[in-house]
């Protein structure tokens, strides 16, 4: 703890200096004499080594450094000022008044509270809540020599919260335009389940004191889980997705099972065929952006919550009235956990199987999590492995992902002022926590027995569901008005050819005026910002125009969310009950899942069809357009549509002379076979495996007229695959458009080698 004594004297050019004695030493901030020609030297080597369009400057003191570094980038950026000591803040605004420059519009000057830094946190969330948390792609941070010097482990720091906090509001707001539409689009789908959810608001502090356990899915949770049976009587148990059915599976009862995601894999991994019919005691609480169809199928209590980070979901959680509520929720399950625990009173707040981290064998996810998996270099695992320092001390690997969620939590315990016990007996080091044993901590608590969640919450009032659900569609018909509107706004500046400056100034009016506009555009005005900031302002304005294009299609979605919002369930069940016998009657039972806006259970239609036996090219063709075309759906799985288009090739040979079909899914074909050619680029497959995908990727190729970029493979890899029939199959087809000849010498290589194949002998018939 530093102890400090400050005073402002005058040095011999009669400037003011600040005085400090720390532990009985004596430090002048600035020099005795040309304090502004020393500043202003370090301020320009400052400016030498960026052009940044957000300055962060470290160490205010007495606003020498910020008066250089205004002029020299002539008051055009803008500047978060943090002073990390608070009372040099306080002698520094009674000698110079600095808090007057708050006035202008491009400054912000916050103060770091030693012993309190969750005010701090706060003003930090706020101040990137704006189109600010955009420049951070060419942001800046300045630290005088002083405090550099004197004050370096205080002022890394600082730093380290301003990271976390601009890794979790970027986070919060999502890098996705089909995420954000989606969210837009399941929200309206569940509002006949918001207008139906129990009643947890009354719960608030309601569990005072009595500890909480988050049950994580991370592979240290098969240490531990099972500590949990004799202590669930005393703790209250939240549960997640991923790990309910592991929970159930040990005799352990959660009081919640918690849901954030609003894809349709999070429905399909962990509820679809996991979910125990007479399960009907925890609280299944959903985010309100949750795949409709999980809490559609749960027969126990369901309520719903929403994100404090989102403007959008706050109003309209105001909007619902008293008996719902928002939590900050970021982006992990996790955090809504701890949030949870949190807003329920309880104390501590103990984290199992909150890894963050890969096993020491390569897992993800504890065993029997549906979404485990294997980082080696045998499996494409999809992500940016980094490393953090591990709870043993050693480092352990992550994610870029896993590290955002760390520092949402780390932030979340400093912002709430929490008391988080890390239990979880490996994985990352999640600072801010205590490190135990999940069998001490429970040693550590008391045996007092909980009240269950089930004797305490209270089941919907029929007679206000009426008037939660035209709540919600009162607010869609305001979301879509609003994004024609804007939609329709940018498209005029854009036809009339306005300049970018233009543009910028109506993207951020729109952005800071309209919750649904910062929701839907978000990701791209940070594109806009990042193009800016590399002097590119064709793209840039590429970026506005597709704002306006995306404004238009999630204002489509909100129609179609608002169509479902009043008989979602209704509408499933109907079409469900239909039974089928004959093809004709699946393809129009598909046919109508598809028109009212139900593509997966189109899906699961077709399923059923090619199980019954109807397996068609007309079945395939519908599949590979389902999977092509429902992008906001997250039924972009382009694997999916190239076997199904495979499929539908091998039962009609004809089929790739239907061009409007062809058409209709090429984008989907190329960019699959642009994904194989990246996953063989990043050298983590072996020969195997890169035999296998190498043929896969040179036959896209082939398929969608890439020929060029399928020839360039072929000749890269032919040393190792001329073992292969498909080598010589895809080859033919690449050359036969460019050079005939080759294409015969490839042919007829082929029947050299394998001179019994069908398919090589038709090719030669066609030359």
């Amino acid at each position: 703890m530093l102890r400090l004594k400050i005073t402002v004297e005058r040095n011999q050019d009669n400037f003011a200096n600040i005085v400090l004695n720390v532990d009985g030493k004596t430090l002048r901030m600035y020099s005795e004499r040309n304090i502004k020609q020393r500043v202003a030297k370090e301020v320009a080597a400052w400016l030498k080594k960026d052009d940044a369009r957000l300055h962060i400057l470290i160490g205010v003191g007495l606003g020498y450094h910020l008066e250089s570094l205004f002029n020299n980038t002539k008051g055009r950026s803008e500047y978060l000022l943090i002073e990390p000591i608070e009372e040099i803040a306080s002698i520094a605004d009674r000698a110079v008044n600095l808090r007057s420059i708050e006035k202008l519009p491009n400054v912000t000057y916050l103060v770091y509270n030693r012993s309190n830094p969750s005010e701090f946190v706060k003003g930090l969330k706020r101040y990137f809540a704006s189109p600010r948390q955009f420049l951070v792609e060419n942001a800046a941070f300045h630290i005088p020599v002083f405090y550099q010097s004197n004050f370096a482990e205080l002022t890394r720091e600082v730093a380290k919260i301003i990271l976390r906090v601009v890794q979790q509001t970027l986070g919060e707001g999502g890098n996705s335009v089909d995420d954000a539409i989606l969210g837009v689009y399941n929200i309206l789908r569940n509002a006949s389940h918001m207008a139906s959810s129990w009643k947890l608001r009354h719960l608030q502090n309601r569990y005072r004191d009595v500890p909480a356990v988050v049950v994580s899915a991370g592979p240290s949770l098969d240490k531990n889980i099972h500590l949990l049976k004799n202590a669930q009587h005393r703790v209250l148990i939240i549960g997640e997705d991923a790990t309910y059915s592991k929970l159930l599976k040990e005799g352990i009862l959660p009081d919640f099972i918690l849901v954030l995601e609003r894809d349709h894999i999070t429905y399909e991994k962990f509820f679809k065929h996991s979910l125990p019919s007479d399960l009907t005691q925890p609280v299944l609480l959903c985010q309100s952006v949750v795949w409709p169809e999980i809490p559609r199928i749960y027969r126990g209590p369901v309520a719903f919550t929403f994100k404090s980070a989102i403007p959008l979901e706050r109003h309209l959680c105001e909007k619902l009235g008293r008996d719902f509520f928002h939590l900050d929720s970021g982006s992990s399950v996790a955090v809504m956990g701890i949030s949870l625990a949190h807003f329920l009173g309880s104390n501590p707040i103990i984290l199992i199987g909150q890894d963050l981290a890969f096993s020491e064998d390569g897992y993800t996810h504890a065993e029997g999590v549906a979404v485990r998996a294997e980082a080696k270099s045998k499996t494409d695992v999809g992500v940016s492995i980094v490393e953090l320092p591990g709870i043993f001390g050693k480092p352990v690997k992550s994610t870029t992902t896993w590290r955002l969620f760390k520092h949402q939590i780390e932030n979340l315990i400093l912002q709430k002022k929490l008391t988080v016990i890390d239990a979880t007996e490996g994985g990352a080091l999640i600072e801010e926590t205590k490190i135990m044993k999940l069998k001490d901590a429970l040693n550590s608590i008391p045996s007092k027995v909980k009240q269950p969640v089930s004797e305490l919450i209270l089941p919907p009032d029929s007679s206000e569901e009426a008037a939660r659900l035209q709540t919600v569609v009162s607010v869609g018909n305001q979301w879509r008005e609003t994004l024609d509107k804007c939609a329709d706004e940018l498209s005029r500046k854009i036809n009339a050819d306005e300049n970018i400056n233009v543009l910028r100034t109506t993207f951020e009016k729109m952005f800071s005026r309209h919750e649904i506009v910062q929701v839907i555009i978000q990701p791209l005005l940070k594109l806009m910002y990042i193009h800016l900031s590399r002097n590119n302002p064709k793209k840039a304005k590429e970026a506005v125009q597709n704002a306006s294009e995306v404004m238009s299609l999630a204002s489509e979605y909100v129609q179609k969310g608002l169509s479902l919002a009043e008989n979602y369930d209704k509408l499933v069940e109907e079409l469900q009950s239909r039974e089928c016998e004959t093809q004709q009657c699946f393809l129009e039972k598909i046919d109508s899942f598809v028109k009212n806006g139900f593509p997966f259970k189109a899906l699961d239609c077709i399923q059923q069809a090619i199980e019954k036996g109807f397996e068609s090219p007309e079945i395939y063709k519908i599949k590979a357009l389902i999977r092509s075309s429902n992008v906001i759906e997250k039924a972009s799985d382009i694997r999916d549509c190239f076997e199904s288009f495979k499929k539908a090739a091998e039962l009609n040979p004809n089929i790739s002379q239907d061009t409007e079909f062809i058409q209709k899914i090429s984008s989907v074909l190329k960019n699959y076979a642009k994904a194989l050619r990246d996953l063989l680029d990043s050298r983590v497959l072996g020969i195997e495996d890169k035999k296998k995908a190498a043929l896969e990727t040179i036959k896209m190729f082939a398929i969608t007229n890439m020929n060029q970029e399928g020839i360039s493979l072929l000749e890269r890899y032919k040393d190792i695959l001329k073992d292969r029939e498909d080598y010589y199959r895809a080859g033919f087809l690449l050359y036969k458009t460019i050079s005939l000849e080759k294409a015969r010498e490839i042919l007829k290589e082929g029947l050299s080698r394998f001179p019994d194949d069908e398919v090589l002998k038709d090719l030669a018939k066609q030359v």
